[in-house]
């Protein structure tokens, strides 16, 4: 259920594997591992400069499966909704509207909180995707305010459910910092929100 070897290119030869075996009979564990298989492969298409848009789709559709055959897996929709944000990202950089790929990973991660609420990095996860919101939504004019607010609710779970984790900190003060640039383009004083930003990194 956790993300693992990040830096292993795939083999060709594992999904192969698993696409044999979910053609003989489909199991939850062949469609997670499949999974993660697109998963390396679309980091390793990032790494060379390469769209991974493709293979986030696929992975996201092998959780999905997955999730299918066993709803009550929180980490694979978790899993899913890491996916999802990547894809989000991936849309982005190529000139997509990231929306979509969003509202699904909110969807995924939320899921996978109802299943189980101690899950921090899908807390912080959450976090990313409804700040990502709020940037699409200042983009277009929007007020991001109400989408900051849940992430700054879901990365304080996060450090609630494991306040080990130095990343959600990072991404807290980011989200103050990203309240500050809304106030100050709609001529409010942001000094309140930096005066955040400083004390969750001290």
């Amino acid at each position: 259920g956790c993300w693992t070897s990040f830096a292993l290119e795939p083999s060709p030869r594992a999904l192969a594997a698993y696409r044999e075996a979910l053609r003989l009979r489909e199991t939850f564990s062949a469609w997670s591992n499949s999974g993660l298989v697109w998963w390396l492969k679309a980091q390793r298409s990032s790494s060379i400069g390469l769209d991974p848009g493709p293979e986030l789709t696929e992975a996201s559709r092998c959780y999905a499966e997955a999730a299918r055959l066993n709803p009550n897996h929180g980490h694979v929709h978790s899993n899913r909704g890491l996916v999802l944000l990547a894809r989000a990202a991936a849309d982005e950089t190529a000139g997509r509207d990231p929306t979509s790929a969003l509202t699904a990973a909110v969807a995924a991660l939320e899921a996978a909180l109802r299943l189980d609420p101690g899950l921090a990095e899908a807390h912080n996860n959450l976090g990313n995707a409804h700040k990502a919101l709020a940037a699409a939504l200042a983009e277009r004019g929007g007020d991001p305010g109400p989408s900051l607010d849940r992430a700054e609710a879901e990365y304080r779970l996060a450090i609630a459910a494991n306040p080990e984790l130095a990343f959600t900190y990072s991404n807290l003060a980011d989200c103050e910092l990203e309240r500050a640039r809304a106030r100050l383009a709609r001529g409010f004083d942001p000094r309140p929100e930096l005066a955040r930003t400083r004390a969750t990194l001290a």
